[in-house]
């Protein structure tokens, strides 16, 4: 991965600034990591990491919204464990936002504060995409589907000469 620029940095914070309602916020802030969202991930149940459990991902996207969006973040991020954007925190969140969840929402039902989990990992790929930090894979993948109508590329003909 390449270096940050201030621009891409920039189009993250200010997604993380637009936030229409307070869902986010209500989520991010009601997250209290007791971590029986662990159990109904996949990745965390095969791998047994910490990185893995559901919790982790919102605190990822938490730690940013504590660091640009309130107060003590701004000034004393160290306080409430605020993190700056940088390459390192991309990293993380690519590797734990885009490969280690399917947005299957299983942690969702097994929240037992309702935290939207999902969302916010729908939310921390939204700030990735904005910065262009989408995995190559993937945006292949989605780039196919948008010019063929098929994430496979296959045209009319190869798909009706398959199913004959």
């Amino acid at each position: 991965m390449e270096h940050l620029t201030k621009a891409q940095i920039d189009k993250a914070i200010r997604l993380l600034n637009m936030r229409p309602d307070s869902k986010l916020e209500s989520h991010l802030n009601a997250c209290v990591h007791c971590g029986l969202c662990a159990d109904s991930c996949m990745y965390y149940r095969s791998m047994k990491n910490d990185e893995f459990i559901p919790a982790y991902k919102v605190e990822l996207v938490a730690s940013l919204y504590r660091r640009y969006c309130t107060l003590t973040g701004r000034f004393l991020p160290f306080l409430v464990h605020a993190k700056e954007l940088d390459d390192q925190m991309a990293a993380k969140m690519i590797d734990s936002l885009f490969g280690a969840c399917t947005m299957c929402g299983r942690c969702v039902k097994h929240c037992s504060i309702g935290v939207d989990i999902a969302y916010i990992v729908h939310f921390g790929r939204r700030m990735l995409a904005t910065m262009g930090l989408v995995p190559k894979s993937l945006q292949q993948t989605v780039d196919t589907a948008l010019r063929t109508g098929n994430n496979m590329g296959i045209t009319t003909e190869e798909f009706v000469d398959t199913i004959e």
